[in-house]
């Protein structure tokens, strides 16, 4: 059975312009995935429902985020296709190395040296809808670990996760 899924969200800048965003879409099936991040301490692994190219909509919410930060295991980086194309000039070769040494995750290809994840600060309600948007997390299995180390209170988190069975 399909589930349709719908939101609005309403930007407004004072003295400036005003944007009404609708969007839905359906999906065979959700999951609503509760954690609690105690304060001083990380949560354990939590696993994405779904495989890869299922997963449609991803909705991370909490009700505190000053302190909490959130990284991502088991994903690989998206498929070459879905990264920027290269320059079309060839830098010269100093800067070569010097690029290779600041690639960011999202373009370097994982090798066993690869430190653990990168943490991402969770200061607002996070709304992935799309496959798109979705491949920004990468793809294979995802699991998230959320980082609540800082915190001076315990923090209630809530993964929404639309996916199609087929």
């Amino acid at each position: 059975m399909a589930h349709q899924v719908q939101w609005t969200t309403n930007l407004q800048i004072t003295g400036g312009p005003t944007f009404s965003l609708p969007g839905s879409m359906s999906v065979d099936a959700y999951d609503h995935i509760k954690v609690l991040v105690k304060k001083g301490q990380k949560s354990a692994q939590v696993e994405m429902p779904g495989q890869a190219g299922q997963v449609q909509l991803v909705l991370i919410t909490s009700d505190h985020f000053e302190t909490l930060a959130y990284s991502i295991g088991g994903a690989q980086a998206p498929p070459p296709a879905a990264q920027a194309p290269a320059p079309a000039a060839q830098p010269a070769a100093a800067d070569q190395k010097k690029a290779a040494a600041t690639a960011t995750p999202a373009t370097a290809t994982p090798s066993p040296a690869t430190p653990s994840p990168a943490t991402t600060p969770l200061d607002a309600t996070q709304l992935l809808a799309g496959k798109g948007a979705v491949s920004l997390l990468g793809t294979g299995p995802i699991s998230f670990t959320f980082d609540n180390t800082n915190g001076a209170q315990d923090v209630n988190v809530e993964i929404l996760v639309g996916r199609n069975t087929a």
